[in-house]
């Protein structure tokens, strides 16, 4: 009986040769014979032409796509392979994909080429989201939602075939690599800018508020072209436009992010908001935020007045000053000896009156009063005889 061999010389395949049992080799013929054997078929990997998605329609916040299914065939194959392949079975799925692409708000001469190039190039690996996977060669419309207004994306669509075929009495599955097709680049439409957070407040004195604010989260997608800020009430010293009919008045016009608001008095209570705008429009105004300048010690009192005497005592009265942010805690009211000496301290107290005792009659006293809060002591009144 004769027996198929490979005969090999230095690793290397030489000849195929028929022997007959018993048929020596010969001595200069020393080679390794190794019997012939085949590898176990495997499902062939097919080829995927990846289309890349078709723009139907965009907004600020969405967009819509036709999405093709991938063409695909085997590679060429004998007749033995093609008898395994009868025993596979193929299966395709893809999914839409998207990204977004932080570049920029373009300029209206920039080339397409490269705005191309800078959404590429701003793609990464891993920022890839699934919008939604089909199963099958068949055709589909995806709409994209939750997107930004005026933002660049880029769309695909990435294939992965596989194969389940018999291995035994068992079914075993073959995933193959995935293919992806072209980016397809797009932009949703702008929009005027969102609604911005309240001013903030950058600094406080007693005799101005300086404001900051931050760009506002959603810009519509285009650069921000200037702000507009309001105060209300109107400041006494101010000089410029007048307040409307819900009392607010324009302070500020301009790109920078931060003004300051001078002449005021202190403890005065001011609430702002503001709004930017694009060159597409104006956004909502913001909410309102307030603040108050520094406090400062009282304003200096009018001096005391006499409401009633006998003839060792007299009641005082007198006005409560300016507290000028901080609430006046208490008075103090000093009186001389009637001869134009040194004054004493007559009453301490919250009170807005008092009476004196202990006053000789005929005589002419002078009398002062100063007010205090937690910012300190108001300068002494005129003296009031």
């Amino acid at each position: 009986m004769a027996v198929a061999m490979l005969v090999y010389e230095n690793d290397k395949s030489v000849s195929s040769t028929m022997m007959s049992p018993g048929e020596p080799l010969h001595a200069e013929q020393e080679q390794e014979v190794v019997e012939e054997e085949s590898e176990p078929l495997q499902p062939l990997q097919p080829s995927l032409e990846v289309h890349p998605p078709l723009l139907l329609d965009v907004s600020h916040g969405q967009a819509s796509f036709q999405c093709n299914p991938p063409d695909w065939s085997l590679p060429p194959h004998d007749e033995k392979q093609a008898e395994f392949q009868k025993g596979c079975i193929y299966a395709l799925e893809y999914e839409l994909q998207v990204q977004q692409a932080d570049i920029p708000p373009p300029s209206a001469s920039a080339p397409a080429e490269v705005l191309l190039q800078q959404v590429a190039a701003a793609l990464s690996d891993n920022g890839w989201r699934s919008v939604k996977s089909v199963l099958g060669p068949v055709q589909d419309v995806v709409q994209v939602t939750a997107l930004r207004a005026g933002r660049f994306y880029a769309a695909r669509i990435v294939a992965t075939a596989s194969c389940t075929h018999a291995v035994g009495e068992e079914q075993q599955l073959v995933q193959f690599s995935a293919s992806s097709s072209e980016i397809l680049p797009y932009r949703t439409l702008p929009t005027p800018p969102g609604q911005m957070q309240a001013p903030a407040l950058a600094q406080r004195a007693r005799t101005a508020l300086k404001l900051k604010w931050a760009v506002p989260d959603e810009t519509g997608g285009e650069a921000i072209t200037q702000y507009e800020l309001l105060v209300t009430p109107q400041p006494q010293a101010w000089e410029g436009p007048t307040a409307d009919e819900e009392g607010w008045t324009l302070l500020y016009v301009g790109d920078e992010r931060s003004y300051k608001l001078g002449k005021l008095g202190p403890g005065q209570r001011f609430s702002f908001r503001i709004r930017s705008s694009n060159i597409l429009g104006s956004g909502p105004w913001s909410l309102s935020s307030t603040f108050t300048t520094q406090a400062s010690v009282p304003g200096q009192p009018e001096p005391p007045l006499q409401v009633a005497s006998t003839k060792d005592s007299a009641t005082l009265q007198w006005q409560a000053p300016a507290d000028n942010g901080a609430v006046v805690s208490s008075y103090q009211l000093e009186i001389d000896d009637g001869r134009q000496g040194e004054y004493r301290l007559a009453y301490t107290g919250q009170e807005t009156h008092c009476t004196v005792q202990q006053l000789q009659s005929g005589l002419q006293y002078r009398v002062r009063i100063r007010a205090e809060n937690c910012e300190g002591y108001s300068v002494w009144s005129h003296v009031a005889a």
